[in-house]
């Protein structure tokens, strides 16, 4: 270790080399020993000498038990933890001979309730509910306890309520780990889908990623051999697939594993992104299936696939650039009305004799419909999404299975939940007229489409006859419509507050 030379110059060479010496030097000067004996244990701690740095700890409180030494307490807890999880990890690899001690999760859990009684924050109540998991866990994390496991689920969504913490990607993370282990997986499923959305772009954390990918595959292989509901997990696995490999770093190494334990439904990933004119993730998956062993008769239609996108999409190079999206949709509720113009200057009156005749092909991939509302006002669904049809995968698979999956609310979408026969504008207007909400889904593609700006203006004129409540939602950042920039709006262009969107839908 290089020793500055200013440190040289004023002859603390000693110092430098050995923080120890600093602290026990402090100590013999210092009056409030509290906070020496708490930085003191830190430092030994973040050395992986955890027997010491508890102690030290331990001492700081001794000096000072009151709410202004929260920071020993938090820290003492920390440890505990820490050291249990490195243990237990040791253990399970075969590297430790002992079982990590429960005792140390139960010291940790009797610190952190301390300290969030004296300094409530996101992360010592993430913490705490951590604790409980692994004390409601054994080594190889089978439930040993629900109770423990309970607590721990209403610890990380008071984690998540207080102050920022909706903002922190380990505590969902964290919270989708205990949601799995119970076995609830879809909920599980929605967790890592906020950690994802939380996490800063290029970070190499994928656990969250990792973790949900491969619930949903394993789920998408269950349901092909049910032959029920397969195709609308195949559409959320491509979204989210899609949306992680443009914001993760190295997807290589785990990915290799994940292709070796669903080779055929990664295959099937292909053909859909193929579907979708999406070459780039096709191709990124075929690189991992042509890397298979003992698979050749996949390696052989994964080989004929890539010769086919490659006659399909010429120009398509590299893994991580812009997305090639399909245009096959066309923009709103109201799929059929532009493709049937094929004119750029749409409007109303040209398609009120305009039929929704058929349902689209890719229909059946959208979430099933809960059966009833929460809503208290009589009406058959608790929300409409105006929407660009060029949004509707973030649409489908993020907004509509957070709400209806987690918050059990009902949900209207125009590929869905519109009625076959019927005028696109008397659904539009009927459809709005039975939701208690509207949300309005603001993005580029919105504001350029002008058959949203058409459901726009149906929105606000239901919204003063019939007593709806329209709440914009600013996904991407574009110019607010003037129709709606005096509301109130849900900022999601960095952050999506989904609690914040619940709240606000007073049912």
């Amino acid at each position: 270790m290089k020793v500055p030379q200013i440190v040289t110059d004023l002859q603390l060479d000693s110092f430098y080399k050995s923080p120890e010496l600093c602290f026990d030097e402090a100590l013999k000067y210092d009056v409030n020993k509290a906070d020496i004996l708490a930085r003191y244990g830190r430092m030994l701690i973040s050395k992986h000498d955890y027997v010491h740095g508890i102690d030290k700890l331990t001492e700081s409180i001794q000096f000072d038990k009151s709410s202004a030494n929260w920071f020993a307490f938090s820290s003492r807890a920390s440890a505990n933890r820490t050291r249990y999880k490195n243990v237990c990890y040791k253990y399970r690899q075969g590297e430790h001979i002992e079982r990590p001690e429960k005792s140390w999760l139960e010291d940790a859990k009797c610190d952190l309730i301390q300290s969030v009684e004296m300094n409530p924050s996101p992360g010592d109540m993430a913490n705490l509910g951590e604790v409980c998991y692994l004390l409601g866990t054994d080594e190889e994390k089978n439930v040993i306890n629900e109770n423990q496991m309970n607590e721990a689920l209403v610890y990380f969504y008071e984690a998540v309520q207080l102050l920022d913490g909706s903002k922190y990607p380990d505590i969902h993370h964290r919270r989708g780990n205990c949601l799995q282990a119970l076995g609830e997986d879809r909920h599980a499923i929605e967790c890592y889908k906020r950690a994802m959305e939380t996490e800063n772009p290029g970070t190499k954390h994928t656990y969250s990623f990792q973790f949900m990918l491969e619930i949903l595959l394993k789920h998408y292989r269950q349901k092909q051999s049910d032959g029920q509901g397969a195709k609308s997990i195949l559409s959320e696995i491509v979204f989210w697939f899609n949306e992680g490999r443009l914001n993760y770093k190295d997807l290589n190494k785990w990915m290799e594993s994940v292709t070796n334990k669903y080779p055929n439904e990664m295959l099937e990933m292909c053909h859909e992104y193929r579907r979708k004119s999406n070459p780039m993730a096709a191709k990124m998956c075929l690189l991992w299936l042509q890397k298979l062993e003992n698979q050749e008769q996949i390696k052989e239609e994964a080989g004929q696939l890539q010769q086919q996108i490659e006659d399909e999409f010429p120009g398509a190079s590299g893994s991580n650039e812009t997305l090639l999206t399909s245009q096959s949709s066309v923009d709103v509720s109201a799929t059929l009305s532009e493709e049937a113009l094929g004119e750029d200057d749409v409007n109303v009156e040209k398609v009120v004799n305009v039929h929704v005749t058929r349902q689209t092909s890719k229909q059946e991939r959208i979430p099933q419909p809960l059966e009833r509302a929460k809503n208290t006002k009589g009406k058959e669904y608790d929300f409409f999404v105006s929407h660009s049809s060029k949004d509707k995968e973030w649409v489908h698979y993020s907004l509509l299975l957070k709400l209806e999956q987690e918050y059990h609310l009902k949900g209207c979408v125009d590929e869905r939940d519109f009625r076959l026969g019927e005028y696109i504008t008397d659904n539009i207007t009927e459809s709005m007229g039975a939701s208690a909400y509207i949300l309005v889904i603001l993005t580029p593609n919105f504001v350029e489409s002008r058959w949203c700006k058409h459901e726009m203006k149906e929105a606000i004129h239901d919204c003063v006859e019939g007593g709806a409540k329209l709440i914009p939602i600013l996904l991407t950042s574009c110019e607010v419509p003037k129709d709606i920039k005096k509301l109130t709006y849900l900022d999601a262009v960095d952050f999506f507050d989904w609690e914040r969107l619940v709240r606000n839908l007073d049912l």
